[in-house]
């Protein structure tokens, strides 16, 4: 099957085996070759790429993109490169669409490979995980220093992988796993003390719960929040961020729990008795034997058992 190209340039660029990715490096070449290697070279996007091989160009590009054009083929002026090409120039056979397909297919397989070269071995994730839910269960141990060091050491290892990583699986365990770093960051910060430091990071902990659509770190985050602005002299801050984090879905009894008595000791702050007891019994039940991946799963700094809840009371 045949289809003739609008420009010349589509042609050549058939003749030449040139796709887009070929182009670009034959482009780029040929422009450090005329003007250096200099960040002002002129460049080829490849929807510029497309335009140009389509005939959708209206008049000239800039004259140095012309001059590395006419570098490429020196038998044309950048004129007649985006002009139709004439039907019988014997110097370019007739474009065969077939052969574009077999180009396209050889290019976008190879840019599938490149994606699959681009990842990390599934035991590195396994064992950052490991390590994340190994500090979390560790941190009430650690000075809150030591904490803090261990998991922004954590912190920069999970981000160094990330940026290694193109599968979005990965991508996106990572980003949970960063979270839930942050989120120790966050507990740690504020029990040194730095409140403000500890509100930001329980936003972002928050940020990476929402981009994730992983409820139990929003929710989490939330809780921590919540506490901040307790401990702020911030009570219907306190309570607003509370009941908002319980109305996420997939949280467990434990989640609840926690986020259940941190609404009830900003309520009995706000001279609400009633509603603190009310919310005291909520945090007591037994409830409905759910658990979640982060509050039951890691568990550790990110759990609330009983004896946490007799101290919140």
């Amino acid at each position: 099957m045949r289809s003739e190209p609008r420009t010349l340039l589509a042609k050549l660029c058939d003749r030449d085996k040139l796709t887009y990715r070929r182009f670009d490096k034959k482009f780029n070449e040929t422009g450090v070759r005329l003007f250096g290697n200099s960040p002002n070279n002129p460049t080829c996007g490849e929807t510029q790429f497309r335009r140009w091989t389509g005939g959708k160009l209206t008049g000239l590009p800039g004259p140095e993109t012309c001059r590395v054009l006419e570098a490429m083929w020196p038998e044309y002026t950048a004129a007649k490169l985006f002009a139709a090409p004439s039907a019988d120039d014997p110097q370019v056979p007739a474009f065969d669409l077939e052969e574009r397909v077999q180009m396209t297919a050889r290019e976008a397989h190879d840019g599938a490979d490149a994606t699959a070269a681009a990842s990390i071995s599934d035991n590195t994730i396994d064992e950052l995980r490991d390590q994340v839910v190994s500090l979390a269960r560790r941190y009430h141990g650690l000075p809150a220093a030591s904490a803090y060091e261990a998991a922004d050491t954590l912190r920069r290892d999970i981000e160094r992988h990330r940026d290694r990583t193109q599968v979005p699986f990965q991508q996106q365990t990572l980003m949970i796993l960063n979270g839930q770093t942050t989120a120790l960051l966050a507990v740690a910060a504020f029990d040194l003390g730095y409140f403000p430091s500890a509100r930001t990071l329980a936003r972002t902990t928050a940020v990476y719960g929402e981009s994730t659509r992983f409820a139990p770190l929003q929710a989490y985050a939330d809780g921590t929040l919540a506490y901040i602005a307790y401990h702020s002299g911030e009570p219907n801050e306190a309570l607003s961020k509370a009941r908002r984090a319980l109305t996420y879905g997939g949280l467990g009894d434990v989640a609840q729990r926690r986020l259940n008595a941190i609404a009830a000791r900003a309520y009995a702050h706000l001279g609400d008795v009633t509603s603190a007891r009310r919310t005291i019994r909520l945090a007591q039940d037994g409830g409905q034997d759910a658990r979640d991946e982060l509050h039951d799963g890691v568990g550790g700094e990110f759990g609330f058992s009983e004896e946490r809840l007799a101290m919140s009371n």
